[in-house]
């Protein structure tokens, strides 16, 4: 009947089900002061889940959670020794809510059962941009039942202890593409 999943994922991220990139905003994790606060997004996951085995995924990047030194001659505000680079980005969490049309509820929640790898982006800095080596790109972990062999378990760490808010505002979307000529 519908599927929500709620996400909290450090530094910033794009939340995947089935191989559908979920919702439209482009900063999914506002800025705040992470120890004292950190917002959940909700995502309407209905229609983008099938009968059996799916597949959810995120992909990590820095944000101001985590502020990497780009390289040598690229812009930069901020460096890892600032007061407000906290650590590695990570996934905080992931709650799926399922109702069945029965009535029933049931709960996928992240776990030590999840696995990670390093994707394609190289780089992911807020003022010097991204690298992406396209060569690590793989689309099949979008597909339920992928190999994963090669992927790494998860390293379970204590949540913050800032407070868990909703998103209450409207998060940055894209108001032009242009398409190169």
């Amino acid at each position: 009947k519908r599927a929500t999943a709620r996400v909290i994922g450090l530094g910033q991220f794009d939340f995947w089900a089935n191989g559908k990139r979920q919702g439209t905003a482009y900063l999914n994790q506002p800025w705040s002061q992470y120890d004292k606060t950190l917002y959940w997004t909700d995502f309407d996951v209905t229609k983008s889940l099938k009968k059996g085995a799916n597949a959810l995924g995120m992909e990590l990047g820095n944000s101001f959670y985590r502020v990497a030194q780009p390289p040598a001659g690229r812009y930069t505000k901020g460096d890892s020794q600032s007061d407000f680079s906290e650590g590695r980005p990570y996934l905080l969490a992931v709650e799926l809510t399922i109702e069945h049309t029965d009535g029933t509820t049931m709960r996928v929640t992240t776990d030590q059962n999840w696995r990670w790898r390093i994707g394609p982006y190289q780089l992911s800095h807020v003022h010097s941009g991204e690298d992406y080596d396209a060569r690590l790109d793989s689309a099949a972990w979008f597909q339920a039942g992928a190999d994963m062999s090669e992927w790494k378990p998860p390293v379970v760490t204590p949540a913050p202890k800032a407070a868990l808010e909703p998103i209450n505002f409207p998060l940055l979307t894209a108001h032009e593409t242009w398409k190169p000529t």
